[in-house]
């Protein structure tokens, strides 16, 4: 039985990856469907299965029968809302929608009406309680209306102008890391989750650390990519600064046993 149902959801999946081409970075958003079709070690209940077989009908209806990318991208946001589709991978795409929205023409300033707009909106959509992607995470409006209210508050204070301008000639000192660019964005996460790094916004944040730090495999990080993988952490990323982090606290113990 598990094996028919694998089979719908596959060909599912491929029915709306192939007419979501037109959404940009709409393929972060099947990641999880590509991976449950993909991996067959990964365990799902039949409510799950049930969930995965509805919200993708759902999709494709919404994809297939609005015309402009925008309506669609605004339709299938309520969409996730009203499905409550919780992963991180539909969080990024939110916010990355949203702040293309709200970003001004030269690229310098954002429109905090906009995202203003964009509160009410998300407040006014119905959240079906009954649904949800995973228990792991707080429901998606939720996340997405506290992001919201983070980034209003902090434009409101330092006005709509982004809060970092390195002019264009002038090249930061570049440090040397040992890590990928997923394992930084790990790292970076577990420092300004526990408030070791303090900021407003963790875009901004992140967008001085890709101008400053080196990865494994390239001198020059996208800030975009850090944002990317902050909010969609892969398990081997997660278990590398693990690693990192035991390490650190071990060699702090090491040197406290040699005073």
């Amino acid at each position: 039985m598990f094996v028919e149902k694998k089979l719908t959801i596959s060909e599912q999946v491929k029915s709306v990856i192939e007419n979501s081409k037109h959404i940009p970075n709409f393929h972060y958003v099947m990641q999880p469907f590509t991976e449950l079709v993909e991996n067959n070690k990964l365990t799902y209940s039949f409510n799950d299965i049930k969930y995965f077989q509805s919200f993708l009908c759902k999709m494709s209806q919404v994809i297939t029968t609005k015309s402009s990318s925008a309506v669609t991208t605004y339709s299938l946001i309520s969409l996730f809302v009203t499905y409550n589709y919780n992963s991180p991978s539909a969080y990024t795409f939110i916010v990355q929608y949203i702040n293309s929205k709200a970003l001004s023409n030269d690229n310098k300033g954002i429109d905090v009406s906009i995202l203003i707009q964009f509160e009410k909106n998300i407040s006014q959509m119905m959240e079906n309680k009954q649904f949800r992607y995973t228990k792991g995470h707080d429901s998606l409006k939720e996340n997405i209306l506290n992001w919201l209210k983070t980034e209003i508050t902090y434009f409101k204070e330092h006005g709509n102008t982004l809060a970092i301008n390195i002019e264009p000639n002038f090249k930061l000192p570049k440090i040397e890391t040992n890590l990928s660019v997923p394992q930084i964005a790990c790292f970076l996460r577990q420092l300004m989750e526990s408030n070791i790094i303090q900021s407003k916004t963790k875009k901004d944040t992140l967008n001085i650390f890709a101008q400053i730090l080196t990865s494994t495999s390239s001198s020059e990080i996208s800030g975009n990519s850090l944002l990317k993988k902050y909010y969609d952490i892969d398990d081997h990323s997660a278990k590398v600064v693990k690693e990192l982090l035991l390490n650190l606290y071990n060699s702090f113990n090491a040197a406290k046993l040699k005073k």
